[in-house]
């Protein structure tokens, strides 16, 4: 029997995914014939990274991988166990790809203010082996938080340095995950809580408790709020009016989280009883942050759909591992380029250089009969021939730059990744039955409007789900320095700090990275990634109304770095001077495609599941579809790509 032909169309994680899942087994890669057309020269979408004429790493963004994504981590071991590269290679497993850490910390402004560093302490599990989690993790991973908090991140850093293995030893362990190291007592302590919890703690009780431990929680908030107790007073304020809100509301009962996303984070968390000094406080914004979730990119209107916050929250605290992992290379060279040739050997193909233009609908308006194309460069042996990497110390990269010695001629001027390019292009028309029998559409949501015009036409869900699923864009800035951090002023180790005066309001030292660039005739000793938002309107306008707009938005961000730079660079680098600088890469992410998708008040319920879209050959995929997460980030994409595998094949894959 001829395979069914789907085209994805879009090649950002959820879509490789998708591909993934579809071509995992033989007997589903004799069902289908899988093409990815992908506009520009790589994979990635707004995880996209790449190597310069320099050897520099430049990233869409900041990508911090955490340890509860299960889907993320399960897709990437299963890609590096099927290359099974030979030991010598710089990548060889996935445990020289990210390491994991774990020292967090906000720029507090309470009291005196500056940074307050917590440490994410470390079990002896490995995201992505499909456990469940269960209470007794969350509770765990709580109770230490909190004594990390009123203690110091100091005292755990050696204990964990003592019980888990870190960098080479963390690369050399096996495939299977090493028996859990445990702090004995304390574990056993909080377990025995747990287990009461799950046997049945009346509702009403710890509801109580909660509420009568408030005014003297409340009284030591206002008592102490220039000390160095408020932080562990906000950090208890904030998790007792999560619980209390998790049971009073029944969020995991029937309703489930959706049944608070109509409200604002923070105000539902005041409505369980929160201080207002904690909700003001860098501890209750973090979630805006860490979900760049702002109306319009304004750091001033903070907002995030409770319910979604609320699950991302006490997700985080199911994580295995440790809190967070770090890349030890680019995101293009650690996830894209391992799936990639592994779809490559299962046989998917992929069309470059193919700019989706529209997709149009037979004249029932229950089908994709055609997606109409621009094909941006010739290739001299064909249309699927492109090889897109190039080999950087024997790690497999993507080249800033495309390859243009594969092209037959180059045409025009401007980026193959922007919407704003003048290269002309070769209009082509993909025909069901002919070219393809299903369509993912892995685009995202802030391109719909372009692509997608019939769709909107035809179906009022599709029509509210673009009106109402906000994007935004985003900022980033790589920086170069001569002296190291210690010597730039940071006396604390490599750490990740947000809630940062914007525009840059997270930085991350990324000094590993160094061993791997060659700068040329420079010497840098610290690498610093930084990102945040950009004030702007819900879409960006058509190239055809403003050609200028990326130019404009891109001096938009240079002036305000040079601010960020003479204003709130010294708060955490103090001795960080220009003189200091050694190179710099800026970027604003201000095209539609390049957009952060928003989890909005009162907007959940308009997205779209990947396996629901209302027209028979067409599922879609991505952060800003209905992915039971909703935050944007790389683990609602992956299991938003899961899903529509699932919906395509009718096979149930494991997801979380």
């Amino acid at each position: 029997m001829a395979r069914e032909r789907v085209a994805i169309l879009g090649g950002g994680p959820a879509a490789l995914a998708c591909a993934w899942q579809l071509s995992s087994s033989a007997s589903l890669r004799d069902r289908f014939e899988i093409t990815v057309f992908e506009m520009g020269h790589r994979l990635g979408g707004k995880t996209a990274s790449s190597r310069d004429e320099q050897g520099r790493i430049l990233e869409h963004g900041l990508h911090i991988l955490f340890g509860f994504y299960e889907s993320f981590f399960r897709l990437v071991r299963e890609a590096y166990a099927e290359l099974d590269r030979p030991p010598e290679h710089p990548l060889a497993t996935w445990r020289h790809a990210f390491h994991p850490d774990g020292l967090g910390g906000l720029w507090e402004t309470l009291g005196a203010g500056g940074p307050v560093l917590f440490q994410y302490p470390r079990d002896g599990g490995v995201p992505g082996d499909g456990r469940e989690p269960r209470p007794r993790d969350h509770a765990l991973h709580m109770v230490l938080g909190c004594l990390q908090v009123l203690g110091g991140y100091g005292p755990f850093q050696q204990v964990e340095a003592a019980l888990f293995p870190s960098g080479e030893s963390w690369r050399s362990l096996g495939a299977r995950s090493p028996s859990e190291a445990t702090l004995p007592r304390l574990r056993r302590r909080v377990h025995r809580l747990a287990r009461l919890l799950e046997r049945g703690a009346g509702e009403r009780v710890i509801v109580a408790a909660i509420d009568g431990l408030r005014p003297a929680l409340h009284a030591a908030l206002e008592r102490h709020q220039d000390s160095g107790l408020t932080l562990g007073l906000v950090f208890a304020d904030l998790w007792l009016s999560l619980a209390r809100g998790v049971l009073v509301d029944d969020v995991l009962g029937v309703g489930g989280f959706q049944a608070i996303d109509h409200l604002e984070w923070t105000d539902w968390l005041g409505q369980h009883g929160a201080h207002p000094c904690s909700l003001g406080s860098s501890m209750g914004q973090a979630v805006h942050d860490a979900a760049f979730s702002f109306i319009d990119g304004d750091p001033a209107r903070p907002s995030v759909a409770a319910g979604a916050a609320a699950r991302g929250q006490l997700a985080a605290y199911t994580y295995r591992g440790a809190g967070f992992f770090k890349m030890q290379a680019g995101m293009g060279e650690a996830v894209l380029a391992p799936l990639y040739l592994g779809l490559k050997r299962r046989g998917v193909r992929f069309a470059f250089f193919h700019r989706v233009e529209a997709l149009r609908l037979d004249p029932t308006g229950r089908r994709i009969q055609a997606v109409d194309l621009r094909r941006q460069v010739e290739l001299r042996e064909g249309p699927l021939s492109y090889r897109p990497l190039v080999d950087v110390d024997g790690v497999e990269c993507w080249p800033e730059e495309p390859l243009w010695d594969q092209a037959v001629e180059v045409q025009g001027h401007g980026s193959v990744e922007s919407y704003w390019s003048q290269r002309p292009g070769l209009a082509q028309r993909l025909e069901l039955g002919q070219d393809f029998d299903r369509v993912v559409l892995g685009i995202p949501v802030g391109a719909l409007p372009r692509v997608c015009g019939d769709l909107i036409a035809a179906s009022p869900r599709w029509a509210r789900m673009v009106e109402q699923v906000g994007s935004i864009a985003t900022v980033a800035a790589q920086l170069w320095f001569d002296q190291d951090l210690e010597s730039l002023g940071w006396p604390h180790p490599p750490t990740l700090l947000s809630r940062l005066p914007p525009p840059l309001t997270t930085w991350c030292d990324m000094s590993h990275l160094l061993k791997l660039e060659r700068l040329h005739g420079v010497e840098a000793r610290q690498l610093s990634y930084l990102c945040g938002t950009q004030s702007g309107p819900f879409l960006a306008p058509r190239p055809e109304d403003d050609p200028d707009f990326p130019r404009r938005e891109h001096a938009r961000l240079v002036d305000d770095c040079e601010l960020f730079w003479d204003q709130h660079l010294r708060l955490f680098l103090p001795r960080a001077g220009r003189e200091r600088l050694v190179s710099s890469y800026l970027r604003v992410n201000c095209e539609p495609h390049a957009r952060c998708s928003l989890a909005l008040p009162g907007t959940l319920s308009a997205r779209i599941a990947p396996g629901d879209t209302g027209f028979d050959n067409l599922v879609i995929c991505g952060d800003w579809t209905d992915n039971r997460l909703y935050l944007a980030c790389a683990e609602g994409s992956v299991r938003s790509g899961v899903m529509a595998a699932s919906a395509i094949s009718g096979q149930g894959f494991p997801i979380g």
